[in-house]
């Protein structure tokens, strides 16, 4: 079996990658939320590398193509729930406390972009 990576299946993940990427840089311009281009993007990357696999004739294609969709659905699911997490979070205003309490702690903005980061990390 060949490596994916130097395949056209690895080039065109490596190009959905980037065009989902692009289009959540761009989420202000598109009125697009970042969540659908990242799940589409995922889900493609992930179908192009079951259908690689599985033109490569490998008596595990059935099995693969089967644990990458339970991947998918992993995937959709995990960020539906973040998503959900956050947004309840930002409707009561939440991130503006936060970012008031430490602006009033002496904080600097970029003391508060770190803080706010590793947050987030946590």
């Amino acid at each position: 079996m060949t490596s994916i990576t130097f395949s056209w299946a690895g080039s065109l993940a490596v190009a959905i990658f980037l065009l989902a990427y692009a289009l959540v840089i761009l989420e202000e311009k598109t009125d697009l939320k970042k969540s659908k281009p990242v799940l589409m993007g995922g889900c493609l990357m992930w179908f192009v590398i079951g259908v690689y696999e599985a033109s490569q004739g490998g008596s595990h294609a059935h099995d693969f193509l089967e644990n990458l969709i339970a991947e998918i659905g992993g995937l959709f699911f995990f960020l539906l729930v973040a998503m959900t997490f956050i947004n309840s979070l930002d409707e009561r205003n939440v991130f503006q406390v936060l970012r008031v309490w430490l602006v009033k702690r002496g904080f600097g903005f970029r003391k508060v972009f770190w803080a706010t980061g590793g947050i987030s990390f946590v």
